[in-house]
């Protein structure tokens, strides 16, 4: 399977040998970690809305590398629930296909990435 971390790029603390999970993109910070659920909701609400799942995400204390703590799994969970029961975001495959605006904000995009190209 390859070289782990301490092998591949010499790494000496056992915290910098671990390689996080994440089912997003979006970066999870440590410091102010309780804002990582705020950054996992407003991610879950932009995959609904772009025709994926409201998408359940890491505990709000991962990269404090404690493990994850009842309190923050229950929220991460509890944060989907709510996304797709409550919100109801997850009734509506891709909400905004078709919206004129979101058209053309891409179309704005496109036409200036061609100008830098």
């Amino acid at each position: 399977m390859g070289q782990n971390l301490k092998e591949k790029f010499g790494a000496k603390k056992e915290c910098s040998q671990r390689l996080p999970f994440s089912s997003t993109a979006r970066p999870i910070q440590l410091y102010r970690s309780l804002n990582n659920l705020v950054r996992s909701i407003v991610g879950g609400v932009a995959a609904a809305l772009s025709g994926g799942p409201p998408n359940r995400n890491l505990p709000y204390d991962e990269p404090l590398g404690l493990g994850w703590s009842l309190e923050a799994i229950q929220l991460s969970d509890d944060a989907g629930r709510i996304s797709q029961h409550e919100a109801r975001q997850g009734d509506v495959i891709d909400p905004l296909a078709g919206s004129y605006y979101v058209e053309s904000l891409t179309d704005e995009i496109e036409e200036a990435a061609w100008k830098e190209f």
